[in-house]
């Protein structure tokens, strides 16, 4: 077996383990309610951040909300990562052991690393070049998998995610337009202010004029 083909076969079974774990240790639904929760309150925080001083306590207790559901989503991946990034950088030690100094010749182009910099694209990775940009390829692979397996698994949770996400699109979309318009009331308001304005100007300039004459 070629260098680049255990380096590849190394990389789907981390990723696959990372993909693996996730689903076990992360409860999906969880997430996604807490993820839709932190968008309301991410709606009501824009609206009390309108209503000034006067709403600031308000403010302040939602943000708090806020603060701990963000902690809710973080301690799951933080237990997928303290699994997975041990087994990662391990095997990325002994990768490097194994093949530092091999010549390596990838089918498909990868990621080129100068410092740890993504610079460009090429067929002659170093070990860990490959090793990173085949765990990228993969894990995306696994997660369009995975994807389809839950719609054909579970069609109407999907079909129910897909129209809450069009709902949430519209909603907005609507919220941009009431923008709008608010924003070109305001501006017609300050026209029109502007005009009087001037044309207060000319009444006492004609005034001025009037009493000079006289």
């Amino acid at each position: 077996m070629e260098p680049i083909q255990i380096i590849a076969l190394v990389t789907f079974g981390v990723s696959a383990l990372s993909r693996i774990l996730q689903r076990k240790l992360v409860d999906r639904k969880k997430v996604k309610n807490i993820q839709r929760e932190t968008k309301e309150m991410q709606k009501r925080m824009k609206e009390l951040i309108k209503g000034g001083e006067s709403r600031k306590k308000e403010l302040d207790e939602l943000q708090m909300q806020m603060l701990k559901k963000q902690n809710e989503l973080m301690i799951p991946n933080m237990k997928v990562s303290m699994v997975s990034l041990p087994v990662f950088l391990i095997l990325l030690f002994f990768l490097r052991s194994w093949f530092e100094n091999v010549a390596l010749i990838s089918p498909i182009p990868v990621i080129q690393f100068v410092n740890w910099v993504p610079v460009a694209l090429t067929t002659t990775p170093g070990y860990y070049e490959a090793y990173i940009s085949y765990s990228l390829i993969f894990t995306a692979i696994l997660m369009i998998v995975e994807r389809i397996y839950d719609t054909v698994r579970h069609p109407e949770e999907m079909k129910a995610e897909k129209e809450r996400k069009e709902n949430e699109k519209r909603e907005e979309a609507k919220m941009r337009e009431e923008k709008e318009i608010d924003g070109n009331k305001i501006e017609g308001k300050e026209s029109v202010v502007g005009k009087n304005e001037v044309k207060g100007n000319e009444v006492k300039g004609n005034e001025v004029k009037v009493n000079e004459n006289i």
